[in-house]
């Protein structure tokens, strides 16, 4: 009887429920991206980065799945390192200081994201690390991730979510909960 030997990222895609990616693109295109990300992170963040291996992002889905799951439905919405730097800032609980989009008609789109840190910014980061910018349109697609709320102070935008919460063997077909 032979063993199949699953690769540790696929498993980890198809448990965030997200194979698609795998059958899309491919898994080597897909550690390539997370290759670009990690050295991105690194560039912004120093020593703080997160490494975006499939251990660490398997561990952290072990302890919160839904963070590893929003990460790659950010991955399905973009292949840019610095973008996905973003999301995964933000699905940390780093708030949106700023968003800023510009577009006219089959002329121009532009975005920029500047997330808000409490306190100092470490002196080793990139003085511009949390500043995001895009030209790419299809990259308006992580909007839909954002979260927004109304507090007595105003508007804010304060994480990123993934667009399913709990896989559909959990939802009561009856009610829609859990």
């Amino acid at each position: 009887m032979s063993t199949i030997h699953i690769d540790p990222l696929e498993e980890l895609v198809r448990d965030c429920q997200m194979g698609q990616l795998i059958d899309w693109y491919s898994l080597e295109t897909i550690k390539e991206v997370l290759e670009q990300t990690a050295g991105e992170a690194k560039r912004r963040y120093a020593n703080d980065a997160f490494g975006f291996s499939s251990r660490e992002l398997r561990d952290k889905f072990d302890r919160f799945s839904d963070d590893v799951r929003a990460f790659f439905q950010a991955f399905a919405a973009t292949f840019e390192p610095a973008l996905l730097v973003m999301a995964w800032e933000m699905i940390q609980g780093i708030e949106i200081e700023t968003l800023e989009v510009s577009f006219k008609h089959k002329c121009h789109f532009s975005m920029q994201v500047k997330l808000r840190r409490d306190g100092t910014i470490h002196p080793d980061w990139d003085e511009h690390a949390d500043t995001f910018e895009s030209e790419n349109i299809f990259d308006l697609r992580l909007v839909r991730h954002f979260v927004p709320f109304r507090v007595k102070q105003g508007p804010l935008i304060a994480s990123f979510h993934s667009l399913f919460l709990r896989s559909p063997d959990s939802v009561d077909a009856n009610t829609g909960g859990g």
